[in-house]
């Protein structure tokens, strides 16, 4: 019985720990680290085409009196405030997508397959979602009802913040910070 239990426990504690990766050295943007200032920001990326106070209805808003604030680039989305670091928020992955973005080193893109990503990102699980539990900003940025979209979700296991990479037909289109509110 014993035996049994060190068994089941080994298995948990290795899958759960396989899916802990440090999302914050991983994702770059332009050599920009996952939490960056808005001044390093602003320095690698250009001045931002919008910059808005979202105020969402739970999570990033107004916590603790701090208003957050959203810098929108072609494609790209940071949140963040005046006295901590930006993360990025949300990634649109097109061909026309003209920021170099990289996962372990390693670049990645529009073309980048869920095969590749999963051994990029040292994954080994992902979802197939259906329409109805998708997030509206992937399907905003599909292109047909009859596509597969599969996502991959990685948590560092330090917090309950995560990161999603979603695939449409095999190809990367979105990535998504969360985190709970």
């Amino acid at each position: 019985m014993n035996t049994i239990l060190l068994i089941i426990s080994l298995f948990t504690f290795s899958s759960s720990y396989s899916n802990n990766v440090s999302t914050q050295d991983a994702i770059k943007i332009n050599g920009l680290s996952l939490f960056s200032s808005k001044d390093n920001i602003i320095k690698t990326l250009g001045k931002p085409k919008v910059v808005f106070a979202p105020h969402y209805d739970c999570g990033w808003d107004d916590y603790d009196d701090v208003v957050y604030y959203v810098l929108k680039y072609d494609s790209v989305n940071f949140i963040g405030h005046k006295t901590s670091n930006y993360v990025i928020k949300d990634i649109n992955f097109s061909p026309f997508l003209k920021y170099k973005i990289s996962y372990n080193g390693v670049n990645i893109s529009s073309e980048t397959s869920l095969k590749s990503f999963l051994k990029i990102s040292g994954q080994s699980k992902h979802e197939i979602l259906t329409r109805r539990n998708t997030p509206s900003s992937v399907l905003a940025i599909m292109n047909g009802p009859h596509q597969i979209i599969e996502v991959v979700h990685i948590t560092d296991g330090k917090s309950d913040d995560s990161v999603y990479f979603y695939f449409v037909n095999d190809k990367l289109c979105r990535y998504e910070y969360f985190t709970p509110c």
